[in-house]
């Protein structure tokens, strides 16, 4: 009775608790669905309404974002890696290798035995594994020194006693330079018409991941004259299919829209596809391709693709990378090294090997590097100094050389998908272009095409279309590209693009944002936040002491607030669906969405300013803010004091609540001037700020001009012009200085005119307290 008891105490208790267990459950299964209901923003109803006006817009064209890569929604994303440290894992048998000579340490290997492989391609056999060729007793006698002809080889060593101990195993490569390539072709001197063409590919790296992460080399690049392709887009989610399109022009892989061009099948070989370095073969070119990680090569991914059966280009890194990587040295070094070397430095000094091989001579090369940037978004920070060190070593060996740092796509794996703009960038990858200094003078339209191009939408089909025209010697011809197809050399003048569409890339891939104009009912809120904003400015604005009068700031002068006159134009960018609700990143979901509303608003009297701003309305905290500056577009009304923050841009009407300071105006026929008498910079200070405005018809401007004098005791200003020239050029300033009673005139950068040149202008004083205002009639 008392065992049921306990026992019937027990089950209620359980099936009470169980009950309560169940409630929380389906509470937190409730809530956990709401909030992912809620990052789902695709489904929000005013992204939604806004998706329904764009589809009755017919005249919606793509805009390329313009990714700010310290914007603040993905900074949490962005760390500093900590330096690479490749520490030893074996005794340093070999002191030096250069210029194809090996040298021993003679005191480690006096009572040891050492052998040489030479490792080579499996010709015709298959491009998974490689050729050991037999081992080679090596001759350590003085000078403890052996010359290898060989590209690739290893390099072993074990001890003299009973147990025969490996003490050193390491792989070596160089670059054999040829007189002849592949295609029996002499290998010629590179010229305007056919210079060298290096490019170095990083994967998975977007432009605003390579400013952060590679401040350095971005620095030198941009001070050496590279040219960023800011509209560059991926025509395909993975590395394949971009790279493909790169060498061949082709589509690798079939999508929803766009059927393949080639072979898609798994485990084919690639000799046969038309790989743009066969063409640079055929003109007399030495060619390369340098990749290293070969567990996910490009064109052996995890062996489910057969690669080359035949070297594909005159020198081949792969075999190196084979025999190296699945080493046991390899496996016991620490990650992206191979024993006391950065795998990232190998990969870079096979390259410099090849530009010292071929100096002067025409040469193609491909490299690119997956270790550090494939499946981390910050690691390949390790990396900056050594870039930044290979191009400054190599600058006069790369001065006949298109050099081209690219990327397949952006980052696809990191957490920073959960926000829209990483998930731009991942389809936005870095692609930036340097024109050797010769072929931009000979050929000027060049640099012009590719400046005008770098604005616009470019994909990696393009790639292969310029690479083509630099192989066949055609890079100075100017090409109309009038026809309407999917790819253009981007050495020549681009047509209008549309959409992505026409441009080859499928609409999961599309970063595009559109443009659409919606009612002006539907901006108010973007109205009223834009002058809320602005009175804020002028309420709020600080000024340095440069602009201090008497140590009373500008911020002390009284501003009128603005009100809402009219919308005179409102529209939205939208981004592509794909972007919201990206299927490659459900598992990490946006954390936040913002969309961008242009806005144009005038302003009531007495201002009438037409403002025009871009506003970002984060649809998850229901928050405003303005993205960049804040511009006004309209003249400065009549008797109105324009003040603004910092002097950029024109914003409101001010009045000075300290001292009775008034612009002077006075007007003839159809001129109308006025200045503001100086604000010296301290009581002691030779500075001062003026500031000047004229009028012609409906046209005006303002301007403020900081001069020093060599002294300056009372000073004023001047404006004066001539009504029978063109408004952007008739008029000038003059300062007038009252100093000790000596009467001086500078014009508005501060040099001397002498009283000759002012003829037929009187003068006459306004003293207020210490200044003199000389006002020209």
């Amino acid at each position: 009775m008392i065992r049921s008891r306990i026992l019937y105490n027990y089950s209620h208790y359980i099936s009470y608790y169980s009950k309560i267990l169940s409630i929380c459950v389906i509470c937190f299964l409730t809530y956990y669905g709401f909030l992912r209901s809620e990052t789902d923003f695709s489904k929000h109803p005013h992204f939604i309404y806004l998706q329904k006006l764009q589809e009755n817009q017919q005249n919606s064209e793509c805009v390329i974002p313009e990714v700010n890569p310290w914007d603040p929604s993905i900074l949490s994303y962005f760390s500093k890696p900590s330096p690479l440290v490749c520490s030893p894992v074996q005794e340093k048998v070999v002191k030096s290798f250069k210029n194809g000579v090996i040298t021993f340490d003679a005191d480690i290997i006096k009572n040891a035995k050492c052998y040489k492989v030479v490792v080579s391609h499996d010709e015709n056999v298959t491009d998974l594994d490689v050729k050991y060729g037999p081992e080679i007793p090596i001759d350590l006698s003085k000078p403890f020194s052996i010359e290898i002809p060989e590209e690739f080889f290893q390099i072993s060593c074990e001890s003299e006693n009973m147990l025969h101990t490996e003490i050193f195993k390491y792989n070596y490569a160089q670059v054999i330079p040829k007189k002849t390539n592949l295609k029996n072709k002499t290998i010629e001197n590179s010229s305007l018409d056919f210079p060298s063409v290096i490019m170095i590919g990083l994967d998975s790296m977007s432009r605003s991941n390579f400013i952060r992460q590679m401040p350095k080399t971005y620095k030198y690049m941009q001070d050496s004259g590279f040219i960023d392709m800011k509209g560059h887009m991926k025509i395909h989610d993975n590395t394949y299919g971009n790279i493909l399109a790169i060498l061949t022009g082709k589509r690798g892989v079939s999508v929803q829209e766009f059927p393949a061009e080639m072979n898609e099948s798994w485990h084919i070989a690639f000799d046969d596809f038309d790989f743009v370095w066969k063409t640079f073969s055929e003109n007399g070119y030495a060619t390369l391709f340098a990749e290293d990680r070969p567990d996910i090569g490009t064109f052996t991914y995890k062996n489910l693709l057969n690669g080359f059966l035949q070297k594909p280009t005159d020198h081949y890194l792969r075999p190196f990378w084979i025999s190296a990587f699945w080493s046991l040295i390899s496996r016991r070094s620490a990650p992206s090294c191979y024993d006391n070397q950065p795998q990232h430095k190998i990969q870079l000094e096979y390259l410099e090997k090849f530009l010292e091989k071929y100096d002067k001579k025409r040469k193609f090369a491909f490299w690119w590097s997956q270790d550090m940037s494939h499946g981390f978004l910050n690691l390949i920070g390790r990396t900056d100094d050594d870039f930044e060190g290979f191009f400054k070593k190599n600058e006069k060996r790369l001065d006949d050389s298109i050099v081209i740092v690219f990327s397949d796509h952006g980052h696809r794996y990191d957490k920073i998908r959960e926000t829209v703009i990483g998930r731009i960038e991942s389809r936005m990858p870095f692609h930036s272009i340097k024109i050797p200094d010769g072929v931009r003078k000979k050929y000027p339209h060049i640099v012009e095409n590719l400046l005008a191009n770098s604005k616009l939408m470019t994909t990696q089909f393009d790639v292969n279309d310029s690479l083509r025209k630099v192989a066949i010697g055609k890079i100075g011809e100017q090409l109309s590209q009038t026809n309407q197809k999917r790819s253009y050399s981007y050495f020549d003048p681009f047509p209008k693009r549309t959409g992505c569409f026409e441009a080859g890339i499928p609409s999961d891939f599309c970063p595009c944002f559109s443009e659409i104009e919606i009612p002006k009912t539907e901006a108010k809120e973007a109205a009223d936040e834009l002058m809320q904003i602005v009175n804020d400015l002028l309420e709020n604005t600080e000024q340095t002491e440069e602009y201090e009068m008497d140590s009373k700031e500008l911020k002390e002068y009284m501003c009128t607030p603005m009100e809402i006159d009219n919308i005179e134009y409102s529209s939205v960018r939208l981004p592509m669906l794909s972007v919201v609700k990206d299927v490659k990143s459900e598992d990490a979901p946006l954390q936040s969405f913002s969309l961008q509303y242009h806005i144009v608003v005038r302003a009531k009297p007495p201002s009438y300013a037409l403002l025009e701003s871009t506003l970002e309305h984060n649809l998850k905290t229901d928050t405003w803010s303005s993205l960049g500056e804040i511009e006004r577009n309209n003249k400065f009304e009549e008797k109105s004091m324009e003040l603004f923050e910092n002097f950029p841009l024109i914003i409101g009407k001010c009045e000075d609540s300290i001292r009775n300071i008034k612009v002077t105006e006075y007007a003839t026929a159809n001129n109308v001037y006025w200045a503001i008498p100086p604000i010296r910079q301290s009581e002691n200070s030779s500075n001062a700020l003026v500031m000047l405005g004229i009028r012609d018809g409906n046209s005006e401007a303002i301007s403020n001009i900081k001069i020093t004098f060599p002294s300056l005791k009372s000073y004023g200003t001047s404006a004066y012009g001539s009504e029978n020239k063109e408004f952007d050029t008739f008029f000038n300033y003059a300062i007038g200085v009252n100093d000790t009673g000596l009467q001086t005139i500078y014009d508005f950068s501060g040099n001397i005119v002498e009283l000759k040149e002012l003829s037929g202008f009187t003068f006459f004083k306004d003293v207020i307290g210490e200044r003199v205002s000389f006002i020209m009639l």
